[in-house]
């Protein structure tokens, strides 16, 4: 019986936000045309014990439906769908309650912006370009060593490539963030650097909406021989920037050799 009023305080007393939050952006993310089935669990012995959600029908996901399934969507339209997954969900889901929660979260002052940060976070730094990569060429070599070049797997493919901008795009005009800009960091392959409180070695390129900073700082145990950031050109001190950008920014980390 939550409404628009609620704070995020009181809607983590009895669910699990962030497990929410996450199991609803796989959701839309994946596109899964029959999601509104799944068990919710709770957990009597977690202090408090509060309400999640299991993923159901995954496996019908980052392609087509058809008939009903489409709600009188061409095809084209339903892939550059993201939120509307779930404000106009597909058939069936709109009777659950994660479909209504979801768009009454929307409602409240607080929840857009924290789920659009998390989306930012999960796109940059949990399933980069590059991990999704990873993960299409393992199934395509599964595929060739069964002797089998059939199935979905380009079209699943072609939509893991799209969906990052599509999302973007849909977080753009439906919550009025600015215009996203790549932020890329390099440091040393040996030192660890953070950002965003995610740890790299190896570099790092992301797409960051003006609206949150990018912290990139270097841990404790990274500090020694640490002399100085390179952004743009400029020298920045301190081991932790804070970053607004208003353009395509690249930071240095630069260590004494």
């Amino acid at each position: 019986n939550r409404d628009a009023t609620s704070t995020q305080r009181q809607i983590n007393k009895y669910l699990d936000l962030k497990a929410y939050m996450r199991h609803m952006f796989t959701i839309l993310h994946a596109g899964a045309s029959d999601w509104g089935e799944g068990a919710v669990i709770m957990d009597l012995n977690e202090k408090p014990a509060r309400w999640r959600w299991t993923h159901w029908d995954m496996d019908n996901a980052y392609r087509d439906p058809h008939g009903e399934m489409l709600l009188g969507l061409t095809n084209a339209e339903w892939t550059k769908r993201f939120l509307d997954h779930a404000l106009v969900p597909p058939r069936k889901a709109d009777l659950y309650p994660r479909a209504a929660l979801f768009q009454t979260l929307l409602e409240t002052d607080w929840f857009p912006m924290v789920f659009a940060k998390l989306s930012q976070d999960i796109l940059n730094h949990e399933i980069p370009p590059q991990f999704l990569e990873s993960i299409q060429d393992h199934y395509a070599q599964l595929g060739k060593l069964y002797g089998s070049s059939k199935g979905p797997t380009r079209l699943v493919r072609q939509r893991l490539e799209e969906r990052p901008m599509i999302i973007r795009a849909d977080l753009r005009e439906k919550l009025g963030l600015g215009q996203p800009y790549d932020v890329s960091v390099t440091g040393l392959p040996d030192r660890y650097l953070r950002i965003d409180g995610y740890a790299y070695s190896s570099g790092y390129s992301g797409w960051h909406f003006p609206d949150w900073p990018v912290v990139v700082e270097v841990p404790a145990r990274e500090r020694a021989g640490f002399s100085h950031w390179i952004v743009n050109g400029q020298r920045r001190e301190g081991v932790r920037l804070e970053l607004h950008p208003d353009g395509a920014t690249q930071v240095k980390a630069v260590f004494k050799q």
